[in-house]
């Protein structure tokens, strides 16, 4: 018998075997990796403060850091800005309102980083890329004005009578903020008002609950009156802060739209890179 050949529109469909997808990295690799990141731009802000010390330039250092304070504070006096005295001897004349700040100071910076960075890698995972990325190329640019321009903070300007008012009332300060490897004259820009603005930028997109989006835009503003109350910056150091982490922030989101978006689904090597924001 001849075999019996079926019409096309009859004929079973061929099985096309499916397309390997990517395998997604697990959970915890990831995680680890955001450890690593996270750890090895604090070991190479480390390692650059460490520098100065062990190449011997501390003294030139110090002295560079000195007379760029004073440009500083010509500036503000021409701007007639330069009123930091002026406020921390008003709330240092209330020592609950002095406390209030020294808290905002020491724990709203790493401490509430860590937290809100644990948040939004859990919770809101495409951000979280986002705002890490935003902070360390925030960073990176700071660390280059550390290096080529030094500033002494106010409290370490002779003859200008500030107070370290983080360090002489609360005793947890040098655990909350170690000075193994502290730069004594990074006061521009201020990352601490940086930081907290990008942190709290996050906090008031995805926070369900309003009153933890308003904290998160009240809270860059309390960090700015915090660090120059305790004698740690300048009211130009906060706006140099703003400025660096909005820099940051724009450079962040110009990788998400130019350089994570342009890559093929799949090939991204950690499990944050295949998320689109």
């Amino acid at each position: 018998m001849g075999r019996t050949v079926l019409p096309e529109t009859e004929r079973p469909p061929l099985a096309v075997a499916e397309p390997r997808t990517a395998r997604r990295p697990r959970p915890y690799l990831d995680a680890l990796w955001q450890l690593f990141v996270a750890a090895g731009g604090y070991i190479v802000y480390s390692l650059s403060v460490g520098a100065v010390h062990w190449a011997g330039a501390e003294a030139a250092r110090y002295h560079a850091a000195l007379a760029n304070a004073t440009r500083v504070v010509d500036l503000e006096r021409a701007l007639h800005l330069f009123h930091e005295r002026a406020w921390q001897n008003v709330l240092a004349a209330n020592a609950a309102s002095m406390q209030f700040f020294n808290a905002v100071y020491m724990w709203g910076h790493l401490p509430l980083i860590a937290v809100l960075a644990v948040w939004l890698y859990v919770r809101h995972r495409a951000d979280f890329r986002l705002t890490r990325n935003a902070v360390l190329i925030s960073g990176a640019i700071a660390l280059a004005v550390f290096q080529l321009f030094p500033v002494a903070p106010p409290r370490l300007l002779p003859g200008a009578g500030f107070v370290d008012t983080a360090a002489k009332v609360s005793g947890v300060y040098d655990t909350v903020e170690p000075k193994i490897f502290f730069n004594p004259y990074a006061a521009m820009p201020s990352m601490h008002v940086g930081w907290v603005l990008l942190m709290g930028l996050a906090l008031w997109r995805y926070a369900g609950w309003r009153g933890a989006r308003w904290l998160g835009l009240v809270l860059p503003l309390f960090m700015a009156v915090a660090v120059v109350v305790t004698g740690n910056h300048y009211f130009f150091d906060a706006i140099a802060g703003v400025a660096t982490a909005l820099l940051g922030l724009w450079l962040a989101v110009f990788a998400e739209r130019h350089i994570y978006r342009s890559r093929p689904r799949g090939t991204g090597t950690r499990a944050t890179e295949a998320v689109s924001p």
